[in-house]
């Protein structure tokens, strides 16, 4: 059967979608691919339902991005939620190529794999050398790869997921026997050696792997959570905490680097994040294979239930000394899983308490371990109990920041287009991204593209790009937090006695000046009022007693559900209109 993918993109960038079918006339011909685009809608069809049909019956979606298509609202509130859906859903592929520079990885596209590689724009190759026909020609390979796949039955994204596949299972399981000869974590500077001269060096959308280059700072956080996991008899437990895109998922790459040369570790990495609806025999049955094929002794026989895979830790920890660290990524998700009730909890609590399991836990998540499991009714589990004080991800130092954005630009570009260190990081990135890293890579990626290309990047497309990512930050947090926020962006001085507001600079919210921790950010809170409202009169509001500012935070509540960033960070349990704020 062919592949079947559908183009989605914007009608000013048609001769793109041209240029696409051009290169893939050879795979259609073959019967390897059969591709969708408006342009097949017959002649007195009801184009809006022809679409609608055809989001439902494709393998692969390929998104012709640019900034036409960023601004098209039917494309991002019909075709890429209907897609991102899908991708959750069923995992089919979801492939942005981008046509022309934009600021797509703010966008929810951001954090998906581009083709070609890097993400480079289509434009942005010459097509007097050949150079824009290469990349072309790249992308028809890997879809034709995929075809070839998807006729020969080889497992793939968008296969079934099935206990005998661990490797392919949703919630994959990633285990390693630590040993001497394996490589650790690299220094900062040999980190530095390994960006190529000429290659974009910074990297969105995704995590950052293992001794990436682009990973800097975190130098006592990562600290203290391996001093924890490396305890010789029994690994300890380690909550990280950390806002969305605040780099928890990047941390934990490096540390499972980190252990990789301890001997007798087995350190087992996972993300949660599709996990929504997997059993508890699934979990055990992909975390046994995992492990035991880290340790060579094969899986012989199928484990997916506690007392099982608990006599299976302990023999292998009692005969072998090896000892366990398991580091669960997204820990939202699975206390989200109405399959793992209380008692799952407090078998996974038995594992990480007990010295003769040798088991430890390293989980991530934006709200702490109690507050997830009093929300998902698993509170009687006590799971967080055996957890230490939570590790709070942050901003990056002012220097570390500045480092992010010179040194990998200094080693990847050219010594006579290097542009001004102080002016790109003071006047072009800072004032957007503050010392966030995520942001800083997200705007440096941007500017590098444009040294490269020769031309000016797209700087409102790039402060609108910011600004969503911003304003969803805002929508995430409660009345209280938005209290400290507001009089934050008023300049009000913040008192070191404040448990929240020292809670919003850990978190990075705040600089640890007091102030929201980019000029951009302080806009958007401007921005987020009520229409009637402002900095100074929403200040007023909160400091004018509880009625004022309860109608306050009810126009707010109400701009995040018409804006459909209702989320269950709002601390508000009456439905009919919230409990009242004591300002």
């Amino acid at each position: 059967m062919p592949l079947k993918p559908f183009i989605s993109y914007a009608h000013e960038d048609e001769a793109f979608k041209d240029a696409l079918l051009e290169h893939l006339a050879g795979l259609q011909r073959r019967g390897l691919i059969q591709p969708w685009h408006d342009r097949l809608i017959e002649v007195g069809s009801e184009w809006r339902e022809s679409i609608g049909t055809s989001l439902n019956g494709f393998d692969l979606a390929l998104l012709l991005v640019s900034r036409a298509f960023l601004a098209s609202d039917f494309i991002h509130s019909v075709e890429i939620k209907h897609l991102l859906e899908r991708r959750k859903r069923e995992g089919i592929r979801v492939v942005p190529i981008i046509v022309r520079p934009c600021a797509w990885k703010l966008e929810p596209i951001g954090e998906l794999q581009a083709l070609p590689g890097n993400g480079k724009a289509i434009i942005s190759f010459p097509e007097e050398t050949g150079e824009r026909d290469q990349a072309w020609t790249a992308i028809a390979l890997q879809l034709a790869q995929w075809a070839e796949e998807l006729q020969s039955r080889k497992p793939s994204i968008t296969d079934p997921v099935t206990a005998q596949e661990p490797a392919k299972a949703r919630g994959d399981f990633k285990a390693r026997l630590g040993d001497a000869k394996n490589p650790g974590l690299l220094p900062p500077v040999e980190r530095l050696e390994r960006i190529r001269p000429g290659e974009n060096p910074y990297v969105t959308g995704t995590p950052l792997p293992a001794n990436s280059p682009g990973f800097f700072g975190r130098v006592q956080v990562l600290h203290e959570i391996l001093a924890v996991l490396h305890r010789p008899d029994k690994p300890g437990c380690v909550s990280l905490l950390g806002e969305r895109r605040i780099g928890k998922s990047s941390l934990l790459n490096q540390i499972c680097q980190a252990l990789a040369p301890v001997p007798g570790l087995v350190s087992i990495h996972t993300t949660a994040q599709d996990w929504n609806r997997e059993s508890q025999q699934h979990f055990y049955t992909c975390l046994h294979q995992a492990i035991a094929t880290a340790v060579g002794k094969g899986a012989n026989e199928a484990i997916s239930d506690y007392p099982r895979f608990r006599d299976f830790i302990y023999a292998l920890g009692q005969d072998h000394g090896y000892r366990f660290v398991l580091v669960i990524d997204e820990f939202e998700e699975m206390a989200d899983n109405e399959y793992f009730d209380a008692g799952f909890f407090s078998n996974l609590r038995a594992l990480g308490e007990r010295p003769e399991y040798r088991f430890g836990f390293l989980t991530s998540s934006r709200r702490p371990l109690k507050e997830l499991c009093q929300d998902h009714d698993i509170e009687s589990s006590s799971f967080w109990n055996i957890f230490g004080i939570p590790q709070i991800l942050g901003l990056l130092s002012e220097q570390e920041s500045q480092d992010l954005v010179i040194e990998p630009m200094h080693r990847s570009r050219p010594a006579g287009s290097r542009p001004d260190p102080s002016q790109l990081w003071q006047t072009e990135i800072k004032p957007l991204t503050g010392c966030h890293p995520a942001l800083i890579q997200m705007v440096a990626e941007v500017h590098w593209n444009a040294l490269e290309g020769g031309y000016e990047p797209d700087r409102w497309g790039l402060t609108m790009g910011v600004r969503d990512y911003l304003e969803d930050l805002w929508f995430r947090h409660s009345r209280e937090e938005w209290a400290v926020l507001i009089r934050a962006a008023a300049g009000q001085r913040l008192t070191v006695h404040d448990p929240l507001a020292t809670d919003l600079i850990r978190r990075g919210l705040l600089a640890p000046n007091g102030e929201p921790f980019s000029s951009a950010f302080k806009e958007v809170i401007a921005q987020c009022l009520p229409k009637d409202s402002d900095i100074p009169s929403a200040l007023e509001d909160l400091e004018k007693g509880a009625e004022r500012a309860n109608r306050l935070f009810e126009s707010l509540e109400k701009r995040a559900r018409s804006a459909g960033r209702v989320y269950r960070a709002f601390k508000s349990p009456d439905k009919d209109g919230g409990e009242e704020l004591d300002v």
